[in-house]
């Protein structure tokens, strides 16, 4: 059920829902893949949602590709919400390491910011290389 509300409406429908699954803490984990289906909306604020109810949920191994993929989007937001959620994912996310790096230099000082955060949460040591 989680799945189809993410999936229909409008982008401000499909923001609640991300929204609300995100209320639910670790509990919305059966909807963790609806919402890795939601980081490729069209809407910045569905994507936005999808990445503070993927951080609510906690780490899973499964979401590590899609959260790298959000480094590289359109949005601020979307690409510091990613690094965060990559961070809080610690070593897992070790293969994102190389676009976090990339993300160092963005043009956005939150994304260097969180991206700095994540790479010292993932591998400490290597971070201060």
């Amino acid at each position: 059920m989680r799945d189809v509300m993410m999936l229909e409406g409008d982008d401000a429908s499909r923001a609640k829902a991300a929204k609300a699954i995100g209320r639910l803490g670790a509990e919305g984990k059966p909807a963790l893949p609806a919402l890795l289906g939601a980081l490729r909306d069209e809407s910045e604020l569905v994507r936005q949602n999808a990445l503070r109810a993927i951080i609510a949920i906690g780490p899973d191994p499964k979401a590590i590709n899609a959260l790298t993929n959000c480094l590289k989007d359109s949005d601020n937001l979307v690409r510091a919400l990613s690094a965060t959620a990559l961070g809080q994912a610690g070593f897992v996310a070790r293969q994102s390491i190389p676009a976090l790096r990339q993300a160092l230099e963005d043009r956005d000082e939150s994304v260097q910011k969180e991206a700095a955060d994540a790479l010292m949460k993932i591998d400490p040591n290597g971070a201060r290389r």
